[in-house]
């Protein structure tokens, strides 16, 4: 049989049906020792409640979920943003997350230009970035699918994140999810 302790389940997987508690008790109960978890979830739980329920069930955060959407228009929105997404890293902190996985935002509202979106995605990584490594938490890129290049994240393959990743140095990774890459040709290597 195979050993589960290793195995760590994003709670988005069943993000319809449970809540954060009912899904750390329901992988714990099948031996799964890793959590994916939400920043929405876990503000609705509480953060003390968070954290006796992790240590009460022996559950490694292995990331958690919520910072980005750097494309913006406004510069006060992409500040916003960037104020945010050290919060998420404050919070990871606290439940003793091993990264933050970064959904980086799609189209900045009202703009069809995926270039400039890219841009302020790169601008708000490398402002981000020294918080992240201050606090000795990597950062994850969440590649997806194209088809959610405009409202999710304008980076749709690997390459484009690793060449993210090249440019901006330490602290920042890739988080693979082969719903978003199963397409994507470099998947294998």
């Amino acid at each position: 049989m195979a050993d589960l302790r290793r195995l760590s389940i994003n709670q988005t997987t069943n993000r319809l049906t449970w809540g954060l508690r009912e899904a750390v008790e329901g992988y714990a109960r099948h031996g799964i020792a890793g959590i994916g978890i939400w920043r929405d979830k876990l503000e609705h739980y509480g953060l003390s409640e968070t954290r006796t329920l992790l240590n009460d069930h022996e559950m490694t955060v292995t990331s958690l979920h919520g910072a980005g959407k750097f494309p913006a228009l406004d510069p006060a929105a992409r500040r916003a943003a960037i104020d945010d997404s050290r919060r998420v890293i404050d919070l990871a902190v606290d439940i003793g997350a091993q990264c933050v996985a970064l959904v980086v935002g799609g189209l900045a509202p009202g703009s069809n230009d995926i270039a400039g979106a890219r841009e302020h995605v790169r601008d708000g990584l490398a402002e981000l970035l020294p918080h992240a490594r201050a606090a000795s938490i990597p950062v994850a890129i969440e590649p997806q699918h194209p088809m959610y290049a405009a409202d999710r994240s304008c980076v749709n393959s690997l390459a484009h994140a690793n060449d993210l990743c090249d440019e901006l140095g330490p602290g920042l990774g890739v988080t693979v999810d082969v719903y978003h890459l199963w397409w994507d040709r470099n998947l294998r290597d």
